[in-house]
């Protein structure tokens, strides 16, 4: 259901929250500005978007107050899984009241079918934007920026609630004319809720942004916990420290190669100026295993604020030991199908889907009879990997035997 969450809601389903029969919204046409939105909010301005919406700026004409508005794209209307996660977004955000975290005021959708989310309107720019603009940001501006991220994630981890999807685009930098940043976390639309609430994603299902994302999000861990948030604000201070993500790769599944097989370089190699005490936090973040990271986003902003003294008085906790029977080397397998590949005139979308839906079946079948594992689904493409959980001595051949099946 797009507004209670319970999963598989069929038709006739009756909303606890609504206490109506909920049921997705008709196609409609897309609002522009000047449009009014359920009598209250009278479009005035884009602000920007992203690839489910985009934000306005409003305004209540009772109240004449600014406010921002995200509305849903049309062509998600039909998508109950998007509608879900739009409503969710706000409905999570809602339940948290910190001065680090958008203040929603109010979801609905219009008879027409638009669906929107009414904010508290920002002025500033995200993190994102920043660091394409100005590069590397000085240490203690990075620094004081990761701690208010780790201040409001603490808040939202007491609530039982998993962000899932911190990025510098999800940080906006309110500007209060005092000179100093103000951090506002934004889109809780893929975040998990871990106490009296519903996991939104299935068994083995990935969300997220490959570059911040930790390890075990990237293999669809259903058991992750808030540390895959502490890996993310790490990723998050890496690309503030040296203007660039810690896993950088031509295409998301070169990402998630290095991510589940490299080490990232230390910031220094970036910028020699980054403290070796700062530089350590990092690197503790973005341990793989998430025991060898902070335990917690409070302890991760406390040992920011204590600086070089503070370290060198509370090492970092070590990382699990592996024994050397636990060693193995993998294969990992990417395939992606293009449909355009298979004649010389433009593809319609849905044809393209269709075209692109079949290999992708077929290929999981013959990974799994490979002996592979699927660990990620793309819109066009898969990630498999020979030799994981359990280990074959012609792993690498099984791997090559299946690509040259796929192709």
């Amino acid at each position: 259901c797009p507004i209670c969450c319970v999963p598989n809601a069929g038709p006739g389903h009756l909303c606890a929250i609504q206490r109506t029969e909920a049921s997705l919204p008709p196609r409609a046409s897309y609002p522009a500005p000047g449009s009014m939105l359920g009598g209250t909010y009278r479009l005035l301005s884009k602000r920007g978007e992203g690839g489910m919406g985009v934000v306005f700026e409003a305004e209540h004409v009772r109240l004449e107050r600014r406010v921002a508005v995200k509305i849903l794209r049309p062509e998600f209307l039909r998508d109950a899984d998007a509608v879900g996660r739009f409503c969710r977004e706000a409905k999570t955000a809602g339940r948290i009241r910190h001065d680090g975290i958008v203040e929603i005021l109010d979801v609905n959708s219009e008879s027409g079918g638009a669906w929107y989310i009414v904010m508290e309107l920002l002025q500033g720019e995200d993190l994102a934007s920043l660091v394409a603009r100005t590069g590397a940001l000085p240490v203690e501006r990075a620094v004081a920026i990761a701690r208010q991220i780790c201040g409001a994630l603490a808040v939202a981890h007491d609530a039982g609630i998993i962000h899932r999807d911190i990025k510098p685009a999800n940080v906006f930098l309110v500007d209060r004319g005092d000179g100093l940043d103000h951090v506002k976390l934004l889109d809780f639309g893929i975040s998990k809720l871990t106490t009296g609430g519903t996991t939104v994603t299935g068994t083995g299902q990935i969300v997220g942004t490959p570059l911040y994302m930790s390890p075990e999000q990237a293999c669809g861990d259903p058991s992750l916990d808030h540390r895959t948030d502490v890996f993310a604000v790490g990723t998050v201070l890496y690309e503030m420290l040296t203007g660039h993500a810690p896993f950088e790769a031509p295409s998301a599944m070169a990402v998630l190669a290095r991510l589940m097989t490299q080490d990232p370089e230390p910031p220094s190699r970036h910028d020699p100026r980054v403290p070796s005490w700062t530089e350590r936090i990092v690197l503790r973040c973005l341990a793989r295993d998430p025991d060898g990271r902070f335990g917690s986003s409070r302890e991760l902003g406390e040992a920011l604020a204590a600086g070089p003294d503070g370290q060198e008085q509370r090492p970092a906790k070590a990382a699990r030991t592996v024994h050397p029977e636990e060693l193995r080397v993998v294969t990992v397998l990417f395939a992606t199908f293009s449909p355009t590949a298979l004649g010389d005139h433009p593809v319609p979308p849905d044809e393209a889907n269709r075209l692109i839906d079949a290999p992708l079946c077929r290929t999981d079948e013959i990974v799994r009879r490979h002996g592979g594992t699927v660990l990620r689904r793309f819109a066009d493409g898969i990630m498999a990997v020979f030799g994981a959980p359990s280990a074959r001595g012609d792993d690498a051949a099984c791997a090559v035997r299946a690509a040259l099946e796929i192709r």
